[in-house]
């Protein structure tokens, strides 16, 4: 009779204690609907809508580009700049990092493609 031999990706995982990670948990319902409404203000292209969900202390900053914007002025000021420069946006609920989090997608107004934005 063969005893069983774990393979060496067991073992490894026993020697350096690798738990698989925890799977991702849905959202609490405050968070769901935070999340929802954050997801139609894109989609409506409602500057407005996406700047008053944000933390009056809010800091905005997106590598590569070095330049941060500090609280939800600056931040609607940034966003007015770039917002319109898109046809449309669609947005798809995710999960990163055991977190709620949210795909987005542009197109331009010369090309009908959808392609990843955010």
């Amino acid at each position: 009779m063969r005893s069983f031999r774990p393979s060496s990706t067991t073992r490894l995982a026993r020697k350096h204690d690798m738990r698989p990670a925890k799977p991702f948990s849905s959202p609490s319902l405050p968070r769901s609907k935070l999340v929802e409404r954050y997801m139609q203000a894109w989609q409506a292209g409602r500057l407005d809508g996406f700047i008053e969900l944000l933390r009056e202390d809010a800091t905005y900053h997106m590598p590569p580009w070095r330049e941060w914007y500090q609280g939800r002025e600056a931040i609607r000021g940034f966003f007015e700049t770039v917002w319109a420069n898109y046809a449309g946006y669609r947005t798809v609920a995710i999960g990163a990092n055991a977190q709620p989090a949210v795909a987005v997608y542009s197109r331009s107004h010369h090309d009908p493609a959808w392609r990843a934005h955010s």
